[in-house]
């Protein structure tokens, strides 16, 4: 393992794009549409990418929660699967967890991830406190779960119990899993987890196999692939991302610790070898509240992407990360505007173009960038009006077309999921409608 800081290297953006933001003209949406009902706070995860997919014949899989600030018998959370086609819109809400403590009572589960397949296979994986003990607030054995909707069955299987950690402390706690395909059909799926130590949690990686079969055998400990005396026993690794490219080499990002201005770290994992190498990318930034994630583009180059305070107010940026652990990333400012920005999801086309969802001034944002041109193609507000959002997430259908989804809240114990599907319009070209120097 090897690890540095890095300076990093600014590069031009795209001056074209003027403080503020740049409309264009119409937009590539249709005007978003609420997609649950009132009552109960819906949520996506924390850190959102990874919580939809689409498969190739054009059906969207999407996963979330409802649930308080805490989860207990008194204040149960649930996991929710739906999908959506353009022709038939979205389908009836599934239940997807069974969090039931050994009496039978309800507790909950929160911060589930999706994968589909491109033949339609979905699995999701979540955090579960139905392990955990009114003594310590129900957080103190928090466990992963899954379960495995095979394509065409409709239905999902039995629940998986993926960890079984059974540590000799009081804060035994897996959190926050992300699941990435890899090409050769498996499933990776990386969390942080405090099993070694309840208050600095490690990354965790495991595979499955071609069937999304995981091996719950292994001792925990086997997964564990970073070590927190390697960075004298502090800070917690926290809030992983991964994506895998076309040669099955998993891209990791993720922060240290649970505050507004940690560490962000970059790394791969070969999942052939488990040969795994990290670094430390930025020495702040790494925002618990508006955490990063990582994008691989069609070229195999990863990006991480995150909201970075660099010259005072916190902007969309984006880290290319160069072959190797030895150069420092390139950093992009794709849309710099005099308004602070947050919580940035992006995802790829496979043209190359990276698609972006954003929060800004009370609106959820969407933008289209080159990276090889350095160049935004187009930005618009996607919500028709400003309101408290959070989690904006963006989704790439077989097509190219982009759609977004975001969390509204609408008071303390209640939000809403909304979604923009495409107008059918494509991006603007640049030249018509940038002014240039």
């Amino acid at each position: 393992m090897r690890r540095c800081a890095l300076f990093l290297r600014p590069v031009a953006v795209a001056a074209a794009v003027l403080a503020g933001g740049v409309l264009a003209a119409g937009g590539p949406f249709q005007e978003p549409v609420q997609m649950t009902e009132d009552g109960e706070r819906y949520r996506l995860a924390r850190s959102a990418p990874g919580s939809a997919a689409f498969d190739s014949a054009g059906q969207l899989h999407l996963t979330y929660w409802s649930g308080g600030e805490v989860t207990n018998p008194s204040n149960p959370s649930f996991v929710y699967y739906r999908n959506w086609t353009a022709a038939e819109g979205w389908s009836d809400e599934v239940l997807v967890d069974d969090s039931v403590d050994g009496g039978g009572v309800r507790v909950g589960a929160r911060n589930p991830a999706l994968a589909a397949s491109p033949g339609g296979d979905v699995y999701i994986a979540w955090q579960d406190h139905r392990h955990s003990s009114a003594d310590y607030a129900w957080i103190d054995n928090l466990e992963l779960y899954g379960r495995h909707r095979p394509a065409g069955i409709g239905s999902f299987g039995p629940e998986l119990r993926l960890t079984e950690t059974n540590a000799a402390h009081n804060g035994d706690n897996g959190y926050a899993p992300k699941l990435a395909p890899l090409p050769d059909g498996r499933l990776a799926l990386a969390w942080y987890d405090f099993h070694d130590d309840r208050d600095v949690s490690d990354i965790y990686i495991q595979l499955s196999d071609t069937d999304w079969q995981f091996d719950t055998s292994a001792p925990i400990t086997a997964h564990r692939r970073t070590d927190r005396a390697d960075r004298g026993g502090s800070p917690a690794y926290t809030l992983p991302s991964a994506a895998a490219d076309a040669d099955g080499l998993l891209h990791l990002c993720w922060i240290g610790g649970t505050g507004s201005s940690g560490p962000v770290y970059y790394g791969t994992f070969d999942t052939d070898t488990a040969e795994f190498d990290y670094t430390e990318v930025l020495a702040d930034g790494g925002d618990f509240f508006s955490p990063p994630h990582v994008a691989v583009g069609p070229d195999g180059t990863a990006w991480v992407v995150l909201a970075h305070v660099g010259g005072g107010t916190a902007q969309v940026t984006l880290l290319q990360m160069q072959e190797g652990m030895g150069d420092p990333p390139d950093i992009r400012v794709p849309f710099p505007s005099g308004s602070a920005q947050s919580a940035p999801s992006a995802a790829f086309d496979a043209e190359g173009r990276l698609h972006l969802a954003w929060l800004e001034a009370g609106g959820v944002w969407y933008g289209l960038y080159d990276p090889e041109e350095d160049e935004a193609l187009e930005a618009t507000q996607v919500s028709i009006d400003n309101g408290t959002y959070r989690r904006p997430l963006v989704v790439i259908d077989a097509e190219e077309q982009p759609h977004v989804l975001y969390e509204e809240e609408l008071g303390f114990d209640s939000g809403a999921l909304w979604f923009a599907e495409p107008s059918g319009a494509t991006a603007v070209p640049a030249g018509e409608w940038l002014q240039y120097d």
